[in-house]
C-alpha cells in the first residue's frame, strides 16, 4: 500500500505522461495539415517565374530591340572583366561585322588588371563575294572612365587600286597620296584608307583611331 507521499508522486508521473502525449499529438496534427495561410504562400511562390540572369553585360548596353542586342564579343569581354571599354567595344565590333555573313573572333585579354590594360580582338570576316577579310581592334581604358580605340580592316578587291580610288572620288578629302612609293593613301575624315597593289587586284586597308 502506497503512502500519501508515494501516491502523490504516482499521480504526478501519470499527469506528466498524459501532458507529453497530448503535446506530441498536437505537433503531429500541425505538421500533417498545413494551415490555409501557409498553403497559399507555397502556391504563390511556386507560381512566380525565376528571374533571368542579366549579369552578362552592363545594363547600359541592353536594349529591347533585337538589332541592338549586345554582341557576343562584348559579352565575352565583360565576363572576362573588361568593363570600362564595354560600350566602345560593342560599337566598333558592330561596325566591323555589319557587312559580313559570318565571322570568327580571337580575343586578347590583359595579363593583369583586366579593366585597366589593353583589350584586343582579331576577326576573320566572310564577305558577300566569298573572299575572307581580316579586322583587328584594340581598346585602351583611361583612369577617368573613358576609352580610346583603334581598328584596321583589311579587304581584297578584284579591281585595281586606281579603280578603287576613283570609286571614292566623291567622298575623299583630297587627292590620293602615297606613303612612300607603292602604297596609296586616301583620307575620308578620320578614316584612312591604304591601297596596296596585289596580284590581280588591290588590298584595301581601312584604319581609324578613336580618341576618348
Amino acid at each position: 500500500m502506497l503512502s500519501d507521499k508515494g501516491l502523490s508522486c504516482a499521480i504526478l508521473r501519470k499527469s506528466v505522461s498524459a501532458f507529453i502525449i497530448v503535446c506530441c499529438l498536437c505537433l503531429l496534427a500541425n505538421a500533417a495539415v498545413p494551415s490555409e495561410k501557409n498553403s497559399k504562400q507555397t502556391k504563390e511562390i511556386a507560381a512566380k517565374p525565376v528571374a533571368a540572369d542579366n549579369t552578362s553585360a552592363p545594363k547600359a548596353l541592353k536594349s529591347a530591340s533585337a538589332e541592338d542586342a549586345v554582341s557576343v564579343v562584348t559579352e565575352a569581354a565583360v565576363k572576362g572583366g573588361v568593363l570600362t571599354c564595354a560600350k566602345r567595344i560593342d560599337r566598333v565590333v558592330k561596325f566591323l561585322t555589319s557587312d559580313t555573313t559570318q565571322h570568327g573572333a580571337l580575343l586578347f585579354f590583359p595579363q593583369k588588371q583586366r579593366d585597366e590594360g589593353v583589350f584586343s580582338v582579331s576577326f576573320e570576316l566572310d564577305g558577300a563575294e566569298g573572299a575572307a577579310s581580316y579586322a583587328s581592334a584594340s581598346f585602351y581604358p583611361d583612369k577617368n572612365g573613358g576609352c580610346s580605340a583603334s581598328y584596321d580592316l583589311v579587304q581584297y578587291s578584284k579591281r585595281s587600286c586606281a579603280d578603287f580610288a576613283s570609286s571614292l572620288s566623291s567622298q575623299k578629302d583630297k587627292a590620293p597620296s602615297v606613303i612612300k612609293k607603292d602604297i596609296g593613301l586616301i583620307a575620308l575624315g578620320g578614316i584612312k584608307i591604304f591601297l596596296m597593289p596585289s596580284a590581280g587586284g588591290c588590298t584595301v586597308i581601312k584604319k581609324e583611331v578613336i580618341e576618348n
